[in-house]
């Protein structure tokens, strides 16, 4: 039951923009009146302050409304779909809130045939006519050729060779262009229907699926994962909050990588004795079982593993470079999942930069990699041509000290060495291999058992 002590809270999603103000004005107060149009006006300027709630009392003294208009005020602005209405049963008592949307403008307005002809009962046709008659009138076409110069014409594209980032976080947006694996599919019909109960709409599911299904195939969720997330960081309106969803998956995420898992890394090895013993003595072997992880797991479940073999953790700033990949797609997650092999198992970086990352993902994009065994088979045969060049390097240069005793500072440069995979480093990463399928295998036997 209403009442004027009780509290509100005003959401407004956008601000009006002249046209739909002058809408506001023209159109749509000879409908709603008065009453209505000032209770819309009050509400969008409304502003919560800090131990300062909103009270419908205050509201009525400002507009001078008692509680009879005033519910008939806003079942006005309902009927026009300005606003929507929710109850709320707080321990603090009962409060309203109140969602304001912003006007149809003119255009819009004049051509949805019910509020056209309702306008017209309450204009009359002569007065309606004109009304029409001016937001009909056509521009005025201007003769003559357009020489209006561009925006480069006029400050150079030189200035713009080295531009810097945004920096406002979020103001560029990234696209989202990555591949759908038929597994990782949302069922959009059964987490809508799981939904319903807490009022969320299927529209509002499709306005944001894709991100919806980064959440899926980034963190390996299943759908009714999916469901309890989105039921915990609901907005108030029922629609879905993006940051807050993203901020507990990557908190969670970040929770259960330093979460102690020396039990079940015991049991893992308990479990394939046999199998270890096996893939460690036939590296063709143990080249399958990387694809299969590649091919198996998303690139942050993949890295996350290869941590945790060696008791760390993915941190924040991986977890956005890894989300960052996946959302532009410019690679597969199979190739991604060998990019960061070759990264965290061959050269043994103890984290990743994105721009360590950006360079090597652009490098195989270029190159056409599309696979895990394509990504293996170039990253073998870069690392063998590194190799030859760098003996071929270092024989001249030991010849050259034997018949010279001049020293010379030598570039920094040539320093540098891709290391061959010796027996001892494959071995470690046959055997680390052989205990992430093993993971695999009970991580999914868990999930699904």
């Amino acid at each position: 039951m209403f009442n004027l002590n009780q509290r509100f809270k005003v959401i407004r999603l956008n601000d009006m923009t002249p046209n739909e103000q002058e809408a506001l004005t023209v159109l749509y107060l000879p409908i709603i009146g008065r009453d209505a149009f000032t209770l819309y006006m009050a509400l969008y300027y409304q502003r919560e302050e800090v131990g300062h709630p909103l009270s419908h009392l205050n509201l009525f003294d400002q507009l001078v409304l008692d509680q009879a208009k005033f519910i008939a005020a806003r079942e006005k602005l309902e009927a026009l779909g300005l606003v929507q209405t929710f109850q709320q049963d707080l321990q603090q008592g009962t409060r309203w809130v109140y969602k304001l949307f912003t006007p149809n403008n003119a255009q819009k307005f004049l051509a949805e045939p019910l509020l056209a002809s309702l306008l017209a009962h309450y204009l009359g046709q002569d007065n309606y006519a004109k009304l029409v008659s001016r937001y009909t009138e056509k521009q005025e076409e201007i003769t003559g050729n357009n020489v209006t110069k561009s925006f480069f014409d006029v400050i150079g594209s030189k200035s713009f060779e080295h531009i810097e980032p945004s920096p406002i976080e979020g103001t560029n947006e990234v696209a989202l262009n990555f591949a759908i694996s038929p597994n990782n599919q949302l069922d959009i019909d059964l987490i809508g229907d799981m939904l319903k109960s807490n009022g969320v709409t299927k529209a509002n599911l499709l306005k944001n699926i894709e991100e919806l299904q980064l959440y899926k195939q980034l963190y390996d969720l299943t759908d009714l994962e999916i469901v309890r997330l989105i039921q915990t960081t609901l907005n108030a309106d029922a629609t879905l909050n993006l940051i807050t969803m993203q901020r507990k998956l990557a908190q969670d995420y970040h929770d259960q990588q330093i979460r102690p898992a020396t039990t079940a890394k015991n049991t893992h090895q308990m479990k394939q004795p046999n199998e270890t013993v096996e893939n460690t003595s036939k590296p063709q072997k143990a080249e399958q079982a990387l694809i299969e992880a590649a091919k198996t797991l998303s690139p942050l479940q993949f890295l996350g593993k290869l941590r945790t073999q060696k008791n760390g953790f993915v941190t924040d700033a991986e977890q956005k470079t890894i989300t960052k990949m996946i959302k532009e797609g410019h690679l597969p997650d199979e190739v991604l999942n060998i990019v960061i092999y070759q990264l965290v198992v061959r050269e043994g970086k103890a984290s990743l930069s994105q721009a360590l990352v950006q360079t090597i993902v652009n490098d195989w994009r270029q190159a056409g990699i599309s696979s895990a065994q394509a990504g293996l088979k170039y990253l073998n045969q870069r690392n063998s041509r590194a190799n030859t060049t760098n003996k071929q390097q270092t024989t001249k240069r030991n010849y050259h000290n034997q018949r010279s005793n001049v020293k010379e500072t030598r570039p920094d440069w040539e320093q540098q060495q891709v290391a061959p995979v010796a027996t001892n480093e494959l071995m470690a990463a046959q055997n680390a291999l052989a205990e992430l399928n093993a993971k695999i295998t009970a991580d999914k036997e868990k999930k699904h058992g």
